[in-house]
C-alpha cells in the first residue's frame, strides 16, 4: 500500500511489503544512534580540543537536541511538500554525510553544524516513518509496528554506545563516527527499494488539521521546553 496523503492505495505492500516494512520500523533508529553514539568519546574529544575542549564537549549534545526539536517542528511541512519518499532519502544521506563529519573534521564549527543537522535530519526521518506506519497499519499491526519502531531505536543507542567505546579503543575518538555513514547509506539502501512506489504528497492540511495542530500548540511548546533543560 502506497499512502499519497491520508490516501490509501494496495500497489506497494503487495510486492514488497517486507522490505516497506522494515523501512517505516527502521526510521526511529537514526535518532538512537544519533544521542548515544557520541557521549561515550566526549571526554577523549575534550582533551584533544584543549582549552575549548570541555565547551565543544557539553555542545555536541545541546545542538543535535536543538536540531530534533526544530526537526520535529518542521518535518511535517517539510514531508508536505517533498512527500515521503524524498524526505526519507534525502534524511538519510545528510545523516550520513553529516554524521560522518567526526571522522575528518577537526574544527569545532563544522563539527558542531554538522551535530545540528544529524539532530535534523534524525527527527524528518522519524516522522515520515511514523507516518507512513499510521497511513499503512490499523489496529494492533500498527501497534505492533510502532512498538518495534520505538524498540530498535534504543537497541541502536544501546548498541552505538558499547560500538564507540570499542572504536575509540581501536582508532580514537573520530573511528566511533563511522557508525553513521555506514547505518545511514545501509538503510538508505533499504528505503531505495522498499519506498519505490511511495508517491509525493498530494494533499495539504485540511483546515480541520490546522485547528488540531494549533490546539496542540501548547502542549508541542512544553514537549520543546523539556527537551531544551534535558539536553543543557
Amino acid at each position: 500500500m502506497t499512502y499519497v496523503g491520508n490516501v490509501a492505495s494496495p500497489s506497494v505492500s503487495r510486492e514488497r511489503p517486507r522490505l516497506l516494512f522494515a523501512t517505516l520500523v527502521l526510521g526511529l533508529m537514526p535518532q538512537g544512534l544519533g544521542l548515544m553514539a557520541v557521549p561515550p568519546v566526549l571526554p577523549e574529544m575534550a582533551q584533544a580540543f584543549g582549552s575549548r575542549g570541555a565547551l565543544v564537549a557539553q555542545m555536541m549534545m545541546s545542538l543535535i537536541g536543538l536540531g530534533l526539536m526544530l526537526g520535529g517542528l518542521a518535518s511535517g511541512w517539510i514531508l508536505d511538500r517533498l512527500g515521503p519518499r524524498r524526505t526519507l532519502l534525502t534524511s538519510l544521506l545528510l545523516f550520513a554525510v553529516g554524521g560522518s563529519a567526526g571522522l575528518f573534521l577537526r574544527a569545532p564549527l563544522p563539527l558542531l553544524a554538522s551535530r545540528f543537522v544529524v539532530g535534523f535530519v534524525s527527527a524528518c526521518a522519524a516522522t515520515t516513518c511514523l507516518s507512513g506506519i499510521s497511513a499503512q497499519y490499523t489496529g494492533t499491526r500498527r501497534a505492533r509496528a510502532l512498538g518495534i519502531a520505538s524498540a530498535l531505536s534504543a537497541i541502536a543507542g544501546l548498541l552505538s554506545t558499547l560500538l564507540s567505546g570499542w572504536l575509540a579503543h581501536l582508532g580514537g575518538w573520530s573511528l566511533a563516527f563511522i557508525q553513521f555513514p555506514v547505518f545511514g547509506f545501509g538503510v538508505f539502501l533499504v528505503a531505495l527499494v522498499g519506498f519505490a512506489q511511495i508517491a509525493p504528497l498530494g494533499e495539504r492540511l485540511s483546515r480541520s488539521g490546522r485547528s488540531d495542530y494549533h490546539g496542540l500548540a501548547a502542549f508541542f511548546l512544553m514537549v520543546v521546553l523539556l527537551f531544551a533543560i534535558m539536553s543543557l
